[in-house]
């Protein structure tokens, strides 16, 4: 309460003290990046009753603010316009044609991120009246950027209340299981950024502690150029955070509040005048969550120990808060300096219950226990980083950045298990104790030379240091003496240097309607294991180059296809390389590979992009080649426990396509809908072959209702897929939103249901030559949430518009570039 309470205090001064200085030195000046002359306006003209296109109509583009003619042009005869070099302002676009009703459009050309806008087919009708269109320049959904897919998630109703995990969810390509792993297109190998700095330590954790009312837009790229860190072989993810870009003071106020106790609450406070740019945000969550899971597996080769039936009940306590401030100086219009800090501390609590039968070749049962675990981990975290750009009106842009990322976690439990059969046997109980700190240095520096607007030269350099060093030790209680002694089995001391050094270059160029990049990547690894447990050392380095080609050609002012094709890594994380085991479960077990080499893939994409009057299409195919695989390998262990162990498998092939619509039907009806098809072949001397086909899809509407409210249904469904020794079953959802605006949309109130049917399990099949299982588990996944949202200062004061939906847009974060 006492931090609510001073956040209040301070929030009403900023307020008070905005509206003072507006009234006193009136209109606050733009930033440097506000001005611009080349904006855009294009569309077509048709016949309302015949819907045929009008040639010669006249289109004129008046200032609002003077009514001078700033531009015009006439349609040509497929009854389309263009008028450019529009500088920023508010205009006003004047359609007449003799016969027909005058139709005039208001145009605000005043967001620099976005300087094209590309109109609704205008239809106009016989007779001599005037209509009038108000426009806005809006973000979609989704939009395309180059190789990026970007997907504007600020206002998504259906994960108010939720993290970014729940965003993630909802993308199209994206999939995360029960455990919040990421996959994109069915591979784990992602490179994270959050405001285009790398996500460092547990990325799941960290995502899990982002409230995903902080995000503005989540950035996907499937198949990064040579511009991006060779390491992320299947693809970038970089979430943008919500940032404020008019003057004064704004900002937003979070609360929810779940079913089975969840709740959250957030602030996040922005004042910006023209020399510099001060935010910061502050959330609190606490979220309870129960699990469970059944596991039944047939030992072929033992006696004893032939059928396991295994049923489990969990439950999860995660608390945490996270602070982020940001410091943005204007130099001068062309240069900027920025400076970044984060904090996160959390507590995560854990406790399962395993009961357990095993019965004999006969059927009969042989032994029975349970298992009692509780672990509780205690996170904090913080990074700082320092940013100076410098922006030239030729094109010339140099930009540098030094951060540091440190983050810790501590845990402590106990994990007994308990026999009822066979009479008079003991039970085991472990003490355990672990840590986790892992610490990122990063030192870049980009620059981008124009030789003219078509062509241009792009070159970096990057130096990164990954220091982590984990342990756990598991403590053995003696039953007749109470003394505890370490388990060498289960215990372990690893230290991991990583040490990667980089320079890339990119030559691109662009003709009429074709335009192209070629680049090139070099990187140099070092990496340095000492397991202290077991006194070893190890050292791995190499160098590679990673090419990168891009080709996309404009086949109308409407249609656009591309070809890409980029050699990525990826190299063996820490906890793969690790000779440690860890228990996973009482039938479960884990264990690293020191001697795991990297991964290399070879990828190529076609994408082809279309944009009707009302949405757009965007159908795309990939192929890609994986060389020396890295994969898991499971055996039977004990008789009765499986030990997975990463290894490296001969190759593997994927390929596949998507399809993805993105539109706007009527005035209240939106539609964003993704299909996606792949296949994947593991190929491995030792593991043999195993291949699938995979189908998954997405359905994801915005419904207009009167009064400022609005209902959103989202629906995803992931088709059977393939690991190396097993399949994992059909998974399915369905969520529904509703949403209710107030007090001139300023205040909203959100309620959520997530996985309304309860589908959200996890079931599959795995087999070896020595034993065959069947697993289901699940996670509490139907909730509800209520969510109130109260945004304040001048961004809300902005008056409520008719809006059009505008496609092929040029947008642009600054600041959300990432860190190659």
């Amino acid at each position: 309460m006492k931090i609510y309470f001073t956040l209040a205090i301070i929030l009403i001064a900023f307020q008070v003290y905005s509206q003072t200085e507006k009234e006193r030195k009136g209109r606050t000046e733009s930033d440097f990046k506000s001005s611009f002359n080349d904006g855009e306006i294009s569309g077509y003209v048709f016949d309302n009753q015949n819907k045929t296109p009008l040639e010669a109509v006249s289109v004129q583009l008046i200032k609002s603010r003077d009514s001078s003619i700033h531009g015009g042009t006439e349609t040509d005869a497929a009854g389309f316009f263009k008028i450019s070099g529009i500088s920023q302002g508010k205009y006003r676009l004047i359609v007449t044609l003799t016969g027909y009703n005058k139709k005039i459009i208001t145009a605000d050309m005043i967001n620099p991120d976005i300087k094209k806008i590309f109109l609704d087919t205008l239809f106009l009708n016989s007779g001599t009246e005037t209509e009038e269109i108000v426009v806005q320049s809006e973000r979609p959904f989704m939009e395309l950027k180059g190789e990026k897919k970007i997907f504007n998630v600020g206002e998504n109703m259906s994960v108010k209340g939720g993290t970014a995990i729940d965003i993630l969810k909802n993308l199209p390509s994206v999939t995360v299981d029960i455990d919040n792993n990421i996959s994109l297109r069915g591979g784990s190998n992602i490179k994270f950024f959050i405001n285009g700095r790398p996500v460092t330590g547990n990325v799941s954790r960290i995502l899990e502690q982002l409230p995903a009312d902080q995000l503005s837009s989540v950035e996907v790229i499937t198949n990064p150029s040579a511009k991006y860190e060779a390491e992320g072989s299947t693809g970038v993810i970089n979430l943008v955070l919500k940032q404020y870009d008019d003057a004064g003071v704004n900002g937003q106020i979070d609360l929810s509040s779940g079913t089975k106790d969840k709740y959250g609450s957030g602030i996040n406070i922005n004042y910006k005048t023209s020399k510099y740019k001060a935010l910061g945000s502050l959330d609190i969550r606490l979220h309870n969550m129960t699990m469970n899971a059944i596991v039944d597996r047939n030992n072929f080769f033992s006696e004893d120990q032939a059928v396991t039936n295994q049923t489990s009940d969990g439950m999860m306590r995660r608390e945490g808060n996270n602070f982020r401030s940001e410091f943005e100086y204007y130099i001068s219009k062309s240069d900027i300096l920025n400076l970044n800090f984060r904090f996160n501390n959390g507590k995560r609590k854990r406790g399962d219950t395993d009961n357990m039968t095993i019965y004999n070749s006969q059927n009969v049962v042989s032994e029975i226990s349970k298992n009692v675990s509780e672990e509780e981990e205690t996170e904090n975290g913080y990074s700082l980083g320092l940013n100076y750009g410098k922006y030239g009106k030729d094109g010339q842009t140099l930009t540098g950045e030094i951060s540091y990322t440190l983050e810790k976690e501590n845990d402590n439990g106990y994990r007994e298990t308990m026999y009822t059969l066979p009479e008079g046997l003991m039970s085991d109980y472990y003490d355990i104790e672990g840590s986790d700190n892992d610490k990122l240095i990063n030192i870049q520096s980009d620059y981008i030379y124009k030789f003219s607007k078509q062509s241009g030269f792009e070159t970096g350099i990057k130096y990164n240091i990954n220091d982590r060093s984990t342990n756990e030790f598991n403590y053995l209680r003696n039953n007749e003496t109470g003394i505890f002694a370490i388990d060498s089995s289960l215990s372990d001391d690893f230290n991991y240097l990583e040490k990667t050094a980089s320079a890339y270059g990119i030559y691109s160029n662009e003709t009429k309607d074709f335009s192209y990049n070629l680049g090139l990547r070099g990187e140099y690894w070092d990496l340095d294991m000492d397991d202290k447990f077991y006194n070893s050392t190890s050292s791995k380095n190499k160098f590679d180059f990673f090419p990168s080609v891009s080709l996309s050609y404009k086949l109308s002012m409407t249609e656009q296809i591309g070809l890409n094709y980029s050699r990525k890594i990826r190299r063996p994380g820490f906890r793969e390389l690790s000779p440690s085991t860890r228990v996973m479960s009482p039938v479960l077990y884990m264990r690293g590979n020191p001697l795991l080499e990297p991964e290399y893939f070879n990828s190529i994409e076609l994408n082809f992009s279309k944009f009707f009057n009302s949405f757009s299409i965007i159908p795309s195919v990939f192929y890609k080649i994986k060389n020396n695989v890295i994969t898991r390998s499971s055996t039977l262990i004990d008789s009765n426990i499986v030990l997975n162990v990463p290894v490296n498998a001969d190759n593997e092939i994927s390929y596949g396509g998507e399809f993805l619509v993105n539109g706007q039907f009527g005035k209240i009806f939106n539609l964003n809908m993704s299909i996606s098809y792949f296949n994947q072949e593991i190929t491995s001397d030792t593991l043999g072959t195993n291949s699938s086909n995979t189908f998954s899809g997405r359905l994801f509407s915005n419904i207009n209702l009167p009064f400022d409210a609005g209902i959103q249904l989202t629906y995803f469904y992931s088709g059977k897929m393939i690991t190396p020794q097993g399949t994992v079953d059909p998974m399915s959802s369905f969520d529904v939103s509703l949403k209710k605006e107030f007090m001139n949309r300023q205040l909203s109130v959100s309620l959520r249901i997530s996985d309304l049917f309860n589908q959200g399990k996890f079931t599959g099949v795995s087999s070896t030559e020595l034993y065959m299982q069947e697993f289901s588990r699940a996670r509490e996944s139907r909730i509800a949430m209520l969510s109130l949202t109260y945004k304040f200062g001048s961004d809300t004061k902005s008056s409520d518009r008719k809006k059009r939906g505008n496609r092929n847009q040029d947008e642009q974060d600054r600041g959300s570039d990432i860190d190659f």
